[in-house]
């Protein structure tokens, strides 16, 4: 063999396969097919892992909308896929979307007027109007503006899932007796489990009345979703509905008692060892009374009037009038007939005329009436008595005998102190009873009572109401990080663990082929040159060959005595169970070529 030659076979025989057949299953039989099948497992368990780790953590989805109609959730949905977000949709038309991306997908859905499920509002106004649009649909327009509007505020309050306004707004008169006032309904869609409040109520009323011209709060009607009146109309307004504001009160009232009664006695007997009812009888009725009254004395005079008579002896009546400087002044003289014809008297013939005169003139009866007129003082006083006055309270007060001294008086060893700790007992529930009239202002004079007893109360241990660990919400999302872990745990260890470790060997097995080639190729003389195999080729080519332990022995013998086909055949059976031996067998060929 010349230095540089190299072996190499080729199987021949009729019954061979194909070439590509057997190019095929050499490929698959090699190392580098096996190494790719390991990348390409490695890399589908990677995927899956990332995957359900992804799966496993995904976000949270929560309502965006709920119990939308069909048409405002494909309008919702629209917008969405054009915007890119991921969602879901339910049955019932509520559309999840991601929590930590609420916010921004509403504002989103505000900007395109979504959900439009409401109808359009003011907004419709900035739409452009033909020119031959009527004032009726201008007005018509408007009014559903409006009610729209108002629709949206009452949706904000927080029992209302929606809301409709209906208005109905008469034409103007300019006849005062033909004018008509305006009226408004509301329907309401409250949310499960929760109701309106009388000043809920109230507050839409006033909303709607407040928003339209000369509608007055008795003009508007509010419905809920099951037909039911919730605004007072007519009698209504002055019998059920203050009925119940009247009931509501009273409770109010009386617990407000009881409580103050609770919170002052427990800190003598306990929190639990006390427990106090009331019942009050209020009146409700309206009364309105107006008394006047006069003050003591004359008053102040306002006007005076003075009529006085006065008769002579000689028949004749005096001035009357009211006294002032005319009447004051004397009368003139009177004429007296000397001859004591008619009309006069004679003078006495022992009288002089001027003695008569003055004897005539002197007054013999007087006559006088006065009248003053005074400002009388007077008060009047118009009262209206508040309604809901207390008129009577009744007081029960239930405390825990062993908390009140029961006990020691049971337990006393002699007879006196037993009736000691009786006679304590007593007096201390006596001023338990003061303190609780004190603090509610009994007051016997209007018949209120206050009962105190006492009683044994039973002591329940009530064990707290917990709830199961499964039905806690952070069980399940636990239980799910947990499942996470440990399944890539398994997968780690059962599939991609053994990948990896025959990835490695299979590595250390072509490092290791390719240094005992290199240490061979090393050597002084001849270059030989095998067939390309791998290492898992060679040993399928060794385990379907008969290998002969005595054949290998005898290698020394036939590197001199065999032929050349009995050398090269027994070198191919050798070298895949001791490559050694065949890089000695080679030496000794290129020795004996030297």
């Amino acid at each position: 063999m010349a230095q540089g030659s190299a072996i190499t076979t080729t199987p021949t025989g009729s019954g061979e396969s194909p070439r590509w057949i057997r190019q095929m299953d050499a490929f698959t039989q090699s190392s580098s097919f096996r190494q790719l099948l390991l990348l390409i497992a490695l890399a589908a368990v990677i995927s899956f892992m990332v995957g359900f780790f992804l799966w496993g953590s995904g976000k949270s989805m929560v309502p965006l909308y709920q119990s939308l109609d069909t048409q405002s959730s494909a309008e919702v949905v629209d917008a969405l896929k054009a915007a890119g977000e991921p969602y879901e949709l339910a049955n019932d038309g509520t559309v999840m979307v991601g929590a930590d991306r609420l916010p921004e997908i509403r504002m989103l859905m505000a900007q395109q007027g979504l959900p439009g499920g409401d109808g359009t509002g003011l907004e419709m106004l900035n739409q452009d109007q033909s020119l031959g649009t009527s004032q009726f649909i201008e007005q018509a327009r408007y009014r559903r503006a409006i009610e729209t509007e108002l629709a949206r505020s009452i949706q904000t309050i927080g029992a209302v899932r929606a809301a409709r306004v209906h208005i109905a707004q008469p034409e103007k008169s300019v006849f005062v007796r033909d004018r008509k006032t305006p009226t408004a309904s509301v329907v309401v869609d409250i949310k499960g489990g929760s109701s309106l409040g009388r000043g809920q109520v109230n507050g839409i009323v006033h909303l709607v009345a407040s928003s339209i011209n000369d509608l007055s709060p008795e003009n508007v009607s509010l419905v809920d979703q099951g037909g039911n009146l919730l605004t007072n109309q007519g009698d209504d307004a002055a019998g059920m509905g203050l009925t119940s504001r009247q009931f509501q009160y009273r409770q109010n009232l009386e617990q407000a008692y009881a409580r103050r009664i609770e919170s002052l006695l427990a800190p003598i007997v306990g929190s639990d060892r006390v427990r106090a009812q009331v019942s009050a009888d209020i009146d409700f009725s309206r009364r309105e009374g107006t008394s006047q009254t006069y003050g003591p004395g004359e008053g102040i005079l306002l006007s005076e009037q003075v009529n006085e008579t006065i008769r002579s002896l000689g028949g004749g009546e005096g001035v009357v009038g009211v006294p002032g400087a005319i009447a004051n002044q004397p009368p003139g003289g009177g004429e007296v007939n000397p001859d004591g014809g008619e009309g006069g008297l004679a003078p006495p013939q022992d009288l002089t005329v001027e003695e008569f005169q003055t004897l005539v003139q002197t007054p013999i009866d007087s006559d006088r009436n006065e009248t003053r007129n005074y400002n009388v003082d007077r008060n009047i006083e118009h009262t209206q008595f508040a309604s809901g006055q207390i008129e009577k309270l009744s007081v029960a007060v239930l405390l825990d005998e062993n908390a009140t001294g029961g006990g020691a008086a049971a337990d006393a060893e002699d007879e006196a102190a037993a009736e000691a700790a009786a006679q304590a007992r007593t007096e201390r529930l006596e001023q338990m009873r003061a303190l609780v009239a004190q603090s509610v202002g009994i007051d016997e004079a209007r018949g209120d009572q206050v009962t105190l007893s006492t009683f044994a109360f039973v002591d329940q241990d009530i064990e707290p109401v917990t709830t199961p660990v499964w039905e806690q919400g952070w069980f399940w999302a636990t239980l799910k990080n947990a499942g996470i872990g440990l399944a890539m745990l398994l997968v780690f260890l059962l599939v991609a663990r053994p990948l990896l470790k025959m990835l490695a060997e299979s590595r250390r097995e072509r490092a290791a082929t390719s240094t005992e080639l290199s240490d061979q190729s090393g050597q002084q003389g001849p270059q030989y040159t095998m067939p390309t195999q791998y290492p898992d080729e060679r040993r399928a080519r060794a385990e379907e060959e008969e290998y002969d332990e005595d054949d290998l022995s005898n290698v020394p013998e036939l590197i001199g005595n065999a032929s050349y086909t009995d050398k090269l055949r027994q070198l191919r059976k050798s070298v895949n169970h001791d490559p050694k031996a065949v890089a000695a067998v080679i030496k000794q060929w290129t020795h004996e070529e030297n």
